[in-house]
């Protein structure tokens, strides 16, 4: 059996990569595509169902969304579904994870467990990680860049030179922060500069456990095809999109300086993470995933959905509207989970959430989820004037000023696409009629091949069949 490392570069567009490998922009890259297979991979899920919490599930279980169930952040820990490091560990094989999404700790005693910063368990494993995992969780579900505020900066510290986390590694990472107060047009960086440090403590908790399969999961560039890609390539992509190329975006008008590229930039941190994994372990034992990935993006009905809100603060805005809850987990930017007392103060919650509008269109998604969670996500995704205002059950027209509890976070440029990529050993990937796709679920036989593992495919098959 050899190790692998599995670096998940969420939904990273094949086309972006092959276009910058072309341009000599991404060695690494071209180093690996010399000795791996490229295979497209694909989900046949409706588009509600393209969102990136549900398909890794899938890549994690073998399972389609229909078997495993989860369809919003935080599901899988509600759930004993059995994942690829479940079956790894009770063979005595020590796996370590960092940001593996929508997924839990299962049977991972072995190696180590860095959840996913938009979790709302507390699952880190050894326990003298939580205070890395909480630190950083803080600044990704809060966009705070500051470091004054929030979890202990000694704590956190500390907890990453116990742990064998290189010092210029958190040097590093502070000195991005440190930019960021410096000139508010670096903080697009940051996503970029959280992976590199990610990896490195990755790297360090591979190395003090000797993990055999190890994996990590990097967001940034996913963030920056969905805020930037009308910065990028724009002679090229503007001619197969051009209604995006037709607009203004403002939010990198306010955070970018002229000639950034943002996504150019994250898939060279990409490429510099997988040159480190490779003089790592070696070429061989190297796999990229991307899950799904993504297009650009041209808008809903009527040219409309460029624009994404969150709240800036939850509690304010919940009880404005008049709701009642217990506890608040945000999740991602526009999600967050729910708390209620007892079925009725829910029932309440969701009547009032459903009927908050803004110009009549309605302003969150909300998912019952047990008689005691609420899921909510802000939908609402026109242009909102300054005069806008939210509209509801008990609220007073005209009371509820939007700017005052939801601040823009994007212009979206990037929606989901069912077709994602795996590079891979040649030997561990099955061999594809031309114009056919991978299904995604199909990950965990490839990644036991990967490993040499002996009975590989009955692996694969109880991993699927076991109870969701």
């Amino acid at each position: 059996m050899s190790g692998l490392i599995a670096l998940e570069f969420n939904e990273v567009s094949r086309d972006v990569l092959e276009r910058l490998v072309a341009k000599g922009r991404l060695p690494n890259f071209a180093r690996l595509l010399k000795s791996h297979a490229l295979l497209p991979t694909t989900v046949s899920e409706s588009y509600e169902k393209l969102e990136p919490w549900i398909q890794w599930v899938t890549a994690h279980t073998g399972k389609t969304q229909a078997e495993h169930g989860a369809f919003n952040l935080s599901d899988v820990q509600h759930t004993k579904l059995e994942q690829i490091w479940d079956v790894l560990e009770r063979r005595g094989v020590p796996c370590g994870l960092v940001s593996p999404m929508n997924a839990r700790r299962g049977a991972l005693t072995k190696g180590f467990f860095i959840p996913d910063p938009w979790t709302t368990s507390k699952d880190t494993y050894p326990p003298e990680a939580d205070s890395i995992f909480q630190f950083l969780a803080e600044k990704v579900q809060s966009h705070n860049v500051s470091l004054e505020r929030g979890s202990s900066k000694l704590g956190f510290a500390l907890a990453c030179l116990r742990l064998g986390v290189p010092l210029p590694a958190m040097v590093r990472l502070g000195a991005a922060y440190v930019r960021t107060r410096l000139d508010r047009k670096n903080k697009w960086k940051l996503p970029a500069e959280l992976d590199r440090f990610l990896f490195s403590m990755m790297l360090a908790l591979r190395a003090k456990y000797r993990t055999q399969y190890t994996s990590i999961f990097m967001n940034s560039v996913a963030h920056y095809q969905h805020h930037y890609w009308n910065v990028h390539d724009a002679g090229y992509w503007s001619k197969r999109f051009p209604a995006l190329f037709k607009l203004r975006n403002p939010v990198a008008e306010t955070n970018l300086h002229e000639g950034d590229d943002p996504i150019d930039y994250g898939m060279k941190v990409m490429d510099e993470v997988l040159g480190r994994a490779i003089d790592a372990v070696g070429t061989e034992s190297v796999m990229v995933l991307t899950g799904l990935s993504q297009l650009p993006f041209e808008g809903y009905r009527g040219g409309t959905g460029f624009y994404l809100y969150r709240p800036i603060d939850h509690a304010a805005l919940f009880g404005a509207l008049g709701i009642e809850i217990d506890r608040i987990a945000p999740l991602m930017s526009r999600d967050a989970m729910l708390y209620f007392a007892d079925e009725a103060q829910k029932a309440t919650a969701l009547r009032k959430l459903r009927t908050a509008t803004v110009r009549g269109e309605p302003l969150f998604l909300c998912t019952d989820e047990t008689e005691q969670r609420l899921f909510v996500k802000v939908i609402y995704s026109f242009d909102a004037q300054q005069e806008a205002t939210i509209d509801g059950e008990d609220v007073v027209p005209g009371s509820i000023k939007f700017h005052d509890h939801l601040l823009l976070i994007t212009f979206k440029t990037g929606h989901h696409s069912p077709e994602g990529m795996l590079i891979a050993p040649r030997s561990a990937v099955p061999a594809l009629p031309a114009g056919e796709s991978l299904p995604l679920q199909e990950v965990p036989a490839i990644i036991f091949r990967a490993m040499r593992l002996e009975d590989s495919e009955r692996l694969a098959r109880e991993l699927v069949l076991s109870p969701a």
